[in-house]
């Protein structure tokens, strides 16, 4: 069993393949009964890194409402309003980014235009979740999945959707509709996980058009309310609100559950080359006694320390120094983390 240990408190083409494939991309515990496998947390002092808020980050000096975001390779992705889709440079100052691109300059020109597919707006479609693969983004919203290239570093352009706009309104798919995607890169492949009901698998090796795999239920046929996603340590980390999915690939590339994570209501996950981040907020309802805010780990599955801070929306940079935070949809805030008192 493994353990986590806490101490502390265009609508291009569609291909549809069959259910021997659908099962071939998913496989459960073999009892069908979701297992614990988190150790009942033990309350011990632990020492705390020092962290500040240091800037507060605006598009154009305006209020900027960050729906999703993500850092990737020294630059830090959003999605929101008014800037649709927007890239920042954290590579010369992580406390002050500058934009690379934003969608919005061009919305209706290079990047969407709306012969192409219709019209573009983030909440139809990158309000639900972002995936960021090397130069192409992958998001969700309320009306379906958008593929966005950004090889031109400074000029993206929406190279797919599902579903694209019929006369001139737009059209919905519950199949693309997203609250997570998972990138598994080795097998071309993106999972994208509905908010209740089910998992889809899809192939991104015909880039740019995708290839709908199949589905699956959640275990146990349902699940409330899936909210982001993370790889870490060999394992996959999914955030449901009030619990805590973990799954991992097997050696075949099939997703397959462990089991489910009930003593922390972790709303958002996220996860570095060095540490996992559960973002953990009490319920009135619950029996979690641990305080809010967001729990690390190392790649032990450990716990290391707690970061005393309760976002909507965060993304932590590749280094572990600064945390990039939506708490308020007026800015993101930067926060800097000092981990000198952490062994």
């Amino acid at each position: 069993m493994t353990t986590l240990n806490t101490h502390h408190k265009g609508h291009r083409r569609v291909t549809v393949v069959g259910l021997a494939l659908v099962l071939s991309l998913f496989t459960a515990c073999t009892d069908k009964r979701p297992r614990e496998i988190i150790e009942e947390p033990q309350v011990i002092s632990q020492p705390l890194p020092v962290v500040e808020a240091v800037a507060d980050i605006q598009f154009d000096g305006g209020v900027t409402e960050v729906h999703k975001m993500t850092v990737d390779n020294g630059s830090l992705y959003l999605t929101g309003k008014p800037f649709a889709f927007s890239r920042w440079n954290l590579s010369a100052d992580p406390e002050s980014p500058t934009v690379v691109f934003a969608a919005s300059d061009n919305i209706n020109n290079e990047f969407a235009p709306p012969d192409r597919f219709g019209p573009w707006l983030p909440d139809l479609y990158a309000s639900g979740a972002l995936a960021v693969q090397g130069s192409r983004a992958y998001m969700s919203g309320t009306a379906g999945m958008s593929v966005v290239d950004f090889s031109d570093t400074h000029h993206p352009v929406e190279v797919s959707r599902y579903p694209a706009w019929q006369n001139d309104e737009p059209t919905s798919d519950g199949r693309f509709v997203y609250k997570a995607m998972l990138k598994q890169p080795e097998k071309n492949r993106i999972f994208g996980f509905r908010q209740q009901d089910y998992i889809y698998a899809l192939s991104t090796a015909g880039f740019p058009n995708m290839s709908l795999l199949g589905n699956v239920s959640y275990p146990g046929g349902q699940a409330c309310c899936a909210s982001s996603i993370a790889r870490f340590a060999g394992k996959i980390f999914l955030a449901l609100g009030t619990s805590m999915q973990i799954y991992e690939f097997t050696s075949t590339g099939s997703l397959h559950y462990l089991g489910t994570v009930n003593n922390l209501n972790v709303v958002n996950v996220y996860a570095t080359s060095r540490y996992l981040y559960l973002h953990h907020r009490p319920i009135s309802s619950g029996t979690s006694t641990y305080p809010t805010g967001i729990y690390v780990y190392d790649q032990s599955l450990g716990y290391v320390t707690s970061l005393p801070i309760d976002p909507n929306e965060f993304a932590v940079h590749d280094l572990d120094t600064h945390v990039y935070v939506n708490d308020n949809d007026v800015s993101v805030r930067v926060y800097r983390v000092l981990w000198n008192n952490i062994q």
